[in-house]
């Protein structure tokens, strides 16, 4: 039972450092979401998916598998290499920026095999930064011993909220470009 001394200084524990931390949650559910909405036309309209439904269907259905799949492996990488000294933000950088590139590639699609390609890119570099980010979760958990229903209904309040504000800037960013 935690007493009130106890939930002081857990509040306490949450620093500008910590804050930062879930601010990143929320940002990679800002930058998974706000491009949807343009590689869905990009796909419906230029790149004739309309006209192809199965194929469409077929991929979506598999490229949300995708991630989920995939997300132990940089998971462990990550873990591997901040047990060697290293750290997370090294591996996370790098799939930020493999995600930058993969999404301006999905855009710059002239055929739905290469968009295909490029948006299962786009789905696993997202996969893998919250596989990252959860095991950093883990650490902060340990570190202000709070239990893992905290920190992580935090993470996903953040992850909610990033989403929530990209869907409701989808229709304004659409406008503008």
């Amino acid at each position: 039972m935690w007493s009130l001394h106890a939930a002081r200084s857990a509040i306490q524990s949450w620093s500008h450092h910590h804050f930062v931390f879930f601010m990143q949650y929320f940002l990679v559910a800002l930058a998974q979401s706000l491009p949807v909405s343009a590689l869905g036309l990009i796909l419906q309209i230029d790149l004739d998916g309309r006209g192809h439904p199965e194929e469409v269907n077929t991929f979506y259905a598999n490229v949300l598998l995708a991630p989920a799949l995939f997300k132990p492996f940089p998971g462990a990488l990550s873990d591997w290499l901040r047990l060697r000294g290293i750290g997370r933000r090294p591996i996370l950088v790098v799939i930020h920026i493999l995600w930058c590139a993969a999404l301006v590639e999905a855009a710059d699609s002239r055929s739905r095999s290469t968009f295909f390609a490029f948006f299962s890119a786009i789905a696993l570099c997202c996969g893998a930064a919250e596989g990252i980010l959860d095991g950093t979760s883990v650490e902060l958990m340990q570190e202000l011993e709070l239990s893992g229903a905290e920190v992580q209904s935090t993470a996903f309040a953040f992850k909610t909220a990033g989403s929530l504000v990209a869907y409701a800037a989808s229709p304004l960013t659409l406008a503008l470009f």
